[in-house]
């Protein structure tokens, strides 16, 4: 690794979580450029004292985790940037398998994210934020990748910098690259672990707030008939999802099926935020000034 690998951490979750992610990734950094994105306070002050290989970007007090990330990639000065979530522990060889298979040609790619909790309320968070990345992934294209582990080409990213400058959506950034690279491309080598933990009211909130901007995101992609037949099928968005899920799970880890189905109820209503949300930013333009 060299001065041209830049990762940008994202950092939310507190100092302990922090420091976890730190310490996880210290060993495979091996020179490559570090940002810690989070509000200055003494707490992150402290772990940043222990790790003083990661430097501090500063960001406003409540600012979003994909506001977080845009301020990151603004200062990042590597060629390959990985973006990294506090909450998540890095798997050996992380780091490493990421920039290989971005100087092989791949402009965008991530891993899987495994679950580090376990109790029926982290089961369904982790299950509807990242259940489509369980491991194990496989090294080839990939339908979706997630923000929490991802490594883009700086030269795609700085083709599209008005999408993000803003906030860091990667659904919307993907969108944007959409032809003008091969696609996405699954890692199996560069896996994270979560630790997220929320409670179900601030779950919730999240979910809403992030269907409302994906279906506004939508709305702008479509006709205004489809737009109307979208938000019409917005009730059954939570059974499409979680169809899905639960074949994901059957299909690359069949033993995780049963804790699944117990963790059903809070997945329905997590599930259930979202789809409010998208149908909202369907049915409704933004406000102007």
């Amino acid at each position: 690794m060299d001065g041209s690998v830049s990762v940008v951490v994202a950092a939310f979750s507190g100092a302990d979580a922090l420091s976890s992610c730190l310490a996880s990734l210290e060993a495979q950094r091996d020179g490559a450029e570090v940002l810690v994105v989070a509000s200055a306070d003494e707490a992150t002050a402290r772990v940043l004292e222990r790790f003083d290989w990661a430097r501090l970007v500063g960001a406003g007090p409540g600012s979003s985790v994909f506001q977080l990330r845009a301020r990151g990639l603004a200062s990042v000065r590597g060629s390959v940037v990985a973006l990294l979530e506090d909450h998540c522990t890095v798997a050996p060889g992380w780091l490493q398998a990421l920039v290989t298979a971005c100087r092989q040609g791949h402009p965008v790619v991530g891993g899987g994210v495994e679950n580090g909790l376990s109790s029926r309320a982290d089961r369904a968070l982790y299950l509807v934020e990242y259940g489509a990345l369980l491991p194990p992934l496989v090294d080839g294209p990939a339908p979706i990748l997630s923000g929490v582990n991802i490594a883009y080409a700086r030269e795609a990213l700085e083709r599209c910098r008005p999408v993000w400058l803003h906030g860091f959506y990667e659904n919307e950034v993907h969108d944007a690259l959409a032809g003008s690279i091969p696609g996405l491309r699954g890692v199996s080598g560069a896996t994270v672990t979560s630790h997220l933990r929320l409670t179900l009211s601030v779950a919730c909130v999240h979910l809403f707030v992030g269907g409302l901007r994906y279906g506004r995101h939508r709305r702008r992609q479509l006709s205004r008939g489809r737009a109307a037949l979208r938000f019409l099928l917005a009730p059954a968005i939570p059974v499409v999802l979680l169809v899905r899920l639960l074949r994901t799970i059957a299909a690359r880890r069949s033993a995780l099926l049963p804790g699944a189905i117990a963790a059903l109820p809070r997945s329905v209503c997590l599930l259930s935020a979202w789809a409010a949300g998208e149908a909202v930013g369907l049915a409704f333009r933004e406000a102007t000034p």
